[in-house]
């Protein structure tokens, strides 16, 4: 069932991307900034290498991708040219060749066209590594990956990606972000406390 499939995909892709509809980011996916990590992700969006986010579960790394995403936003990229994917997601059947395809009809996009795509716990592909490599040979799309440490590293997936990865490695949240976020400074002489926790 072909189309069904075709159709059941795009209503997926439709709820992952609300920005394609209205060209906005509910806050509830934005969370928190954590500054240190968007940094660093946001200077890479114009490299040519795969961003590779990892981390262990439930570190915030769904979170950061959405920051970057809102940061694309603001930064006038056109909503339908981000493409953002829940692989670990229990209805999707899809390899990630479809998605991608299925994200340019979605948004009649030519193959030409930049894009931005993030493959959240891309680990749950078949082939993903072979996937992002294929990608990133294209040339015209700025792929981030996130996964959970272990299972994005292994050997075999990433002796296909030599020299077209950076990897950003997510913790949970540490002292010093606790602070930020509570408005708190630390003065220099409590600067130890951070290193403490």
């Amino acid at each position: 069932y072909p189309h069904e499939h075709t159709s059941h995909m795009r209503e997926l892709l439709e709820r992952w991307n609300p920005w394609w509809d209205d060209g906005k980011i509910p806050k509830g996916l934005t969370g928190i900034p954590r500054s240190k990590y968007l940094h660093e992700l946001s200077a890479q969006v114009n490299e040519r290498r795969i961003s590779v986010v990892s981390g262990p579960r439930r570190s915030g790394k769904t979170t950061i991708l959405h920051q970057v995403i809102n940061g694309l936003l603001a930064s006038d990229v056109k909503p339908s040219h981000i493409l953002y994917a829940q692989l670990d997601h229990p209805g999707l059947i899809a390899d990630i060749g479809s998605i991608l395809k299925e994200h340019r009809r979605a948004n009649r996009l030519s193959s030409g066209e930049r894009t931005y795509v993030f493959l959240d716990e891309a680990q749950h592909a078949k082939d993903w590594a072979l996937w992002a490599k294929a990608i990133h040979d294209q040339g015209n799309t700025k792929l981030f990956v996130s996964g959970s440490t272990t299972a994005l590293l292994e050997k075999d997936a990433f002796a296909s990606l030599t020299g077209r990865w950076r990897k950003c490695c997510i913790w949970p949240l540490d002292f010093g972000e606790f602070l930020e976020f509570r408005g708190i400074k630390a003065s220099k002489s409590e600067r130890h406390l951070e290193a403490s926790y």
